[in-house]
């Protein structure tokens, strides 16, 4: 994992009322639609993706921008996006990091990215206000998934 974590203040993205809560391993609401996910879980997710320093990742649920700072300085280009469409238009992506929870992995995500690339998303439990983190991995054109832990995320619109 890169030094990321230690560089990017993650006092600095959370609302003023929060403050005292930055430092600690929880997820801050934002609002009623969006939160900081607790930085283990930010860690995790990004040590998925085996990030070498030169790839091309999409990040989609940016919400107050933390995950996407440490992004950027463990890789060479970051884009982000709200939704399950992501960017076609910036695309293919060497991995995916969504930070909002799905019935299923997007078709739209799944074209989105290259040979060989990982995408890290939250699939919702069926009867559950959890999800499942899933790290899928893209080989000759088909996504192989394998389950990571259990998580709570918001909704993926």
């Amino acid at each position: 994992m890169c030094e990321a974590f230690k560089k990017v203040d993650r006092k600095l993205f959370v609302p003023r009322q929060f403050v005292d809560f930055a430092y600690l391993d929880e997820a801050i609401s934002l609002d009623k639609s969006s939160s900081i996910s607790q930085p283990s879980l930010v860690a995790d997710m990004i040590n998925l993706l085996e990030l070498k320093g030169r790839e091309r990742v999409l990040e989609i649920g940016t919400a107050s921008g933390y995950s996407a700072a440490i992004l950027s300085l463990c890789t060479r280009e970051v884009d982000t996006g709200d939704g399950s469409a992501g960017l076609p238009s910036k695309a293919p992506f060497d991995g995916i990091v969504v930070a909002a929870a799905a019935k299923e992995i997007p078709k739209a995500l799944i074209d989105q990215l290259k040979e060989g690339g990982r995408i890290v998303i939250p699939i919702q439990i069926e009867g559950s206000d959890m999800q499942e983190l899933v790290l899928g991995t893209k080989r000759k054109n088909h996504l192989t998934t394998k389950p990571i832990t259990v998580v709570k995320f918001v909704p993926l619109v």
